[in-house]
């Protein structure tokens, strides 16, 4: 019934439709084919498939939802294949590169690299790509994360005209300089904590007072003693 509502317009969904993505990957194929041939319609209701998306990707990725992650892959990779408008395409990659800045678990970090990877790409993204760097460069450490980057590099590279492939290879040389700048600052940071180290190793412990010093403050005390001696026997 809210499938029937759904596709005549008759009523708009968020929270629910990313549960009615679950059942592409449902054990019963039934319910999985039911649900494909859903979505698969929706695709051709203009932008609703479009507007959804984000939805679907955040609420999949919510650690407490706890989507297995083989589970959530097969979902996206169906869901994703229906998305074929360039500008669709392109505006979608823009915002799952900004909700890179928003993912604190390394679990979302790889869903949503998974996602970019699934893309078809022409010039344009790649530049949305290499523009939003800033926002996922930081996460890049993470192996999922930078695997899907290559598969993405990768399956790009195949069969591209030449000025696809230089984006791909100015999108790999940014990459690949996150890296060393990431490097040269733990390299600087590890330099200081050994220099940190060695000093308080071989600090020179402070020298003792002269002994001529020392002498010269003892009789001192002496002559404290007769003096007070003195004025008792006074």
């Amino acid at each position: 019934m809210l499938a029937f509502l759904v596709l005549h317009e008759m009523v708009r969904v968020k929270g629910q439709i990313a549960d009615m993505a679950l059942c592409c990957a449902d054990k019963d194929p039934r319910v999985a084919t039911m649900t494909r041939l859903f979505f698969k319609q929706l695709s051709q209701k203009g932008n609703a498939l479009y507007n959804v998306m984000p939805d679907i990707i955040s609420r999949l990725s919510d650690p407490e939802l706890k989507v297995p992650e083989d589970q959530y892959r097969i979902i996206m990779k169906y869901i994703t294949s229906l998305i074929q408008k360039d500008r669709q395409m392109e505006a979608l990659i823009e915002k799952l590169c900004q909700r890179f800045k928003l993912a604190t678990e390394e679990r979302q970090w790889r869903d949503l690299a998974y996602c970019l990877s699934l893309f078809n790409y022409n010039e344009r993204s790649l530049r949305k790509l290499i523009e939003n760097l800033d926002c996922y460069k930081d996460k890049l450490h993470c192996e999922g994360v930078m695997a899907c980057f290559n598969t993405l590099m990768t399956n790009t590279s195949k069969m591209a005209r030449n000025e696809i492939k230089t984006l791909v290879t100015e999108l790999g040389d940014k990459i690949e300089e996150c890296f060393t700048v990431r490097n040269t600052d733990n390299d600087g940071e590890e330099h200081q904590e050994n220099a940190r180290s060695e000093k308080e190793e071989f600090a020179v412990p402070a020298p003792p007072p002269p002994r001529n010093q020392r002498r010269r403050q003892r009789p001192a005390r002496r002559n404290r003693r007769r003096s007070s001696s003195d004025s008792d026997s006074s």
